[in-house]
C-alpha cells in the first residue's frame, strides 16, 4: 500500500484536489497560499514545488483515460507573480498518466485507473518517458504501437467491440430443449 499522497515528478508533487486534505503541513500551507492568491480558479490537479504552485485544469479527469492539460495558473511563492497559461488551442498539450497516484487511498477510481496503467505498461507505452509527455508524441507512440484509446481501455487500432444484443442471444438452459429432449 502506498503511503505518500500524490506523484512526484522532478521534485514537484502532483495531487488531485480530492486528496488535498491529506497533504503534509508545508505542502498544504503552500497550496493554501496559492489558492488564496489566485482567487477563484477552476482546477483539478495541483503541482506543488518549493518555489511555486500550479493549479492545473485537465480534461475530464474521470472520463478521459489520458487527459490533456487545458490551463495552468502558476503562483510564485511566497508573493511572486501569478501567470495563467491556456493550452486549449495548443497542437501538443501535456498529457497526464498514472492518474491513480494522484488520488487519496481508498478512492474507488484507483482500481480502474490502475488497470489502465497496467495495460499501458504491458504494451510498453511507458518505456521511454520522453515520448509520453505531450499529446502529439503520445498519439504518435500509440499509433506506432498499433493502439488507440476507447473509453478507459487501450485496444488495437480498428478493433471494434461488437454490441451484444442480449435479447437475441441464446438463453442459458439448465435442461435440454424440447426438440432435443
Amino acid at each position: 500500500m502506498r503511503k505518500e499522497i500524490g506523484k512526484r515528478v522532478r521534485g514537484a508533487l502532483y495531487v488531485h484536489r480530492s486528496a488535498i486534505a491529506l497533504l503534509s503541513g508545508g505542502e498544504k500551507a503552500a497550496l493554501d497560499r496559492a489558492l488564496e492568491r489566485a482567487g477563484e480558479v477552476a482546477w483539478n490537479v495541483a503541482r506543488i514545488s518549493s518555489a511555486d504552485v500550479a493549479l492545473l485544469t485537465y480534461d475530464d479527469f474521470d472520463a478521459v483515460a489520458f487527459p490533456t492539460l487545458r490551463s495552468s495558473v502558476k503562483v510564485e511563492l511566497p508573493d511572486g507573480p501569478i501567470k495563467t497559461t491556456s493550452y486549449k488551442d495548443g497542437a501538443s498539450r501535456p498529457v497526464l498518466h498514472r492518474k491513480e497516484l494522484l488520488l487519496p487511498p481508498g478512492d474507488p477510481r484507483i482500481v480502474p485507473f490502475s488497470a489502465l496503467t497496467r495495460s499501458a505498461e504491458e504494451f510498453g507505452l511507458f518505456a521511454e518517458p520522453l515520448k509520453i509527455g505531450s499529446s502529439g508524441r503520445w498519439e504518435l507512440l500509440l499509433k506506432e504501437k498499433g493502439l488507440e484509446v476507447h473509453g478507459a481501455e487501450l485496444v488495437p487500432i480498428g478493433h471494434v467491440k461488437a454490441a451484444v444484443h442480449r435479447h437475441r442471444t441464446a438463453l442459458t438452459r439448465r435442461n435440454l430443449s424440447q426438440p432435443v429432449a
